[in-house]
């Protein structure tokens, strides 16, 4: 699985970076979402200390980008953040068929890419599905997921509405 910045630093404010581990077993990042995540950072020293770990226990993992698809970085680098364009690229090299993004407009690229995407919110819902957290929890991170990101209150209310409807 290969993921851009933003789930990473969503799960570490979560406090859930471990789900990630849970879910998918080892989660590839680029270059330059590591240097998204560590030289500009937008999480807490605290949170940092949860990617820190998962970068020590070895499930997560940076992964360079080789020479021949430094072109099309450079290219989808032109429309999108450096860190979507090189885990959309790494994606492509390591024939990765899903993305986890927090981008819609990275989203587009993916799908134009014929890459899935997952985003967090879709991760939190995927986690419920497969009973690794309970619907009070799923609740609980959702909601506090509309704290620490930009999405709607009707974004929010779907997605609480979907758990709903599994957990019946």
């Amino acid at each position: 699985m290969i993921s851009n910045s933003s789930v990473i630093i969503h799960f570490a404010k979560l406090a859930k970076l471990s789900l990630l581990k849970e879910l998918y077993k080892k989660i590839l990042i680029p270059k330059a979402v590591y240097h998204e995540i560590f030289e500009k950072p937008k999480v807490k020293p605290s949170e940092i200390l949860f990617i820190e770990n998962a970068l020590e226990e070895g499930w997560m993992e940076i992964s360079s980008i080789e020479k021949k698809y430094r072109n099309l970085v450079v290219s989808l680098a032109k429309s999108l953040g450096e860190g979507e364009a090189e885990a959309l690229v790494l994606c492509i090299q390591k024939n990765e068929k899903v993305f986890l993004c927090a981008d819609k407009k990275a989203w587009h690229f993916a799908e134009d890419l014929k890459i899935n995407w997952k985003s967090t919110l879709g991760i939190l819902l995927e986690a419920l599905i497969l009973n690794k957290i309970s619907f009070e929890e799923y609740t609980t991170l959702v909601l506090r997921y509309e704290e620490i990101a930009w999405v709607s209150k009707e974004i929010i209310h779907e997605y609480i509405e979907i758990g709903k409807k599994i957990k019946k």
